[in-house]
């Protein structure tokens, strides 16, 4: 009797999955305006984390900025003798 060894590469195949790799998913009209709500919304909230990261940096460089500026054009105090 003959007996088939499987490859090792193919023994946890399953040939079937890749014709429904490409399928869409199917929704309902309510489901998808729920999914594209909750896309926007982190989409949102994403800018403005983004924005208030911007802000911060700007308070940054220009508190660097004014401390050099005050560093440069400050005067040095006469030292008593």
């Amino acid at each position: 009797m003959l007996h088939l060894v499987t490859r090792a590469k193919n023994a946890n195949q399953h040939p079937g999955l890749i014709l429904s790799e490409g399928k869409q998913i199917r929704r309902t009209s309510e489901q998808k305006q729920a999914n594209d709500a909750q896309a926007k919304q982190v989409r949102q909230e994403q800018v403005a984390t983004q924005e208030q990261g911007i802000k911060h940096l700007a308070r940054i460089i220009s508190k660097a900025e004014k401390g050099e500026e005050d560093l440069l054009t400050r005067h040095p105090r006469p030292q008593p003798q």
